[in-house]
């Protein structure tokens, strides 16, 4: 008889509707909640929702993906669309167009009433964060390599200053001509050495030719660098490269790799992108004066094995 009996119920009765008791089929209606309280939570706990998988800033001007439903900031997405690929950047769906967004103005509506002032939020998540970089120490390794790099110009200053006087030294001396008008008159007793160089002197200067152009080569060959620039784990907005691997001249600078970045991914603000380098653990944003070598010298860990720069923007 058990059969008969609902199975959802801890009393034996009979079944009138599937998954529903005799009590809350007949019993009295549960009086409405009048009470106008309101329940307080951290705002981590709701960050899923009110976070743009993008910027990871708050949403603003919210639109949603029609297909997948995914809400974005309506700036970060139209971005994303136009100089990345054209999906989802959360679920990789194809977006042929900016006609597969919908904007969402009750969501925004909806943030407002939960978060308040958003654009004040973002800003004070900002400052903590930059108080919690500075406290660990964030930007050391940066402020020692740009001290580093600005000794360095200091040293080439004085060496350019030191060989210019070596060169007015000669141009201050006589020329030849000068030197023609004071000579005596003398019968031609000199005029072989005025002929034309020999095939031995021929071959020498082609020899020290050559040996200083191999100089050249093997100078400009330990100048050369090789390091990988990677798209940032976090970024979604840019493509990646189609070849990481890259062997440059080390005296090439950051804001030099920006504008190759900007050349070969389509972007034309490549001054937005930032390259990141992992010093100690942690990320550190490298500036646009900096050369490779300096970063070689000063911030890479000598312990890692291959030399990585990352790029977002």
């Amino acid at each position: 008889m058990s059969a008969f009996y609902n199975p959802v119920s801890k009393y034996e009765e009979q079944v009138e509707f599937d998954g529903v008791t005799l009590f809350e089929l007949h019993g009295p209606p549960r009086a409405p909640v009048v009470d106008s309280s309101t329940t307080t939570l951290p705002i981590k706990s709701v960050q899923n929702i009110t976070q743009c998988p993008v910027c990871l800033m708050s949403l603003k001007k919210t639109h949603i993906v029609m297909e997948c439903l995914h809400r974005f900031c309506g700036e970060c997405i139209e971005k994303s669309i136009r100089v990345g690929k054209k999906e989802c950047p959360s679920c990789r769906l194809h977006l042929p167009s900016r006609r597969s967004l919908r904007a969402d103005p009750n969501f925004d509506a909806l943030l407002v009433a939960m978060l308040g002032d958003v654009n004040a939020l973002d800003e004070e998540e900002a400052k903590e964060t930059e108080a919690q970089n500075r406290e660990l120490n964030f930007n050391n390794a940066l402020t020692k390599s740009q001290q580093v790099g600005i000794q360095q110009q200091n040293i080439n200053r004085k060496k350019v200053k030191i060989s210019t006087p070596r060169a007015n030294q000669y141009s201050n001396q006589r020329s030849p001509s000068s030197y023609a008008v004071h000579c005596p008159s003398q019968p031609n007793q000199y005029s072989r050495t005025t002929s034309a160089p020999s095939s031995s002197s021929k071959r020498s200067s082609s020899d020290s030719a050559s040996h200083n152009a191999k100089r050249r080569m093997e100078a400009s060959q330990k100048n050369l660098i090789s390091f990988v620039l990677r798209r940032h784990p976090r970024e979604t907005g840019v493509a990646r490269l189609d070849r990481e691997y890259i062997r440059t001249s080390s005296e090439l600078k950051i804001i030099h790799l920006k504008k190759f970045l900007g050349i070969k991914l389509g972007f034309e603000r490549f001054e937005e992108f930032q390259i990141i380098i992992m010093a100690e653990g942690k990320g550190v944003i490298l500036d646009e004066s900096l050369t490779l070598d300096n970063i070689r010298n000063s911030i890479l860990d000598s312990r890692s094995g291959e030399f990585v720069l990352h790029f977002k923007t």
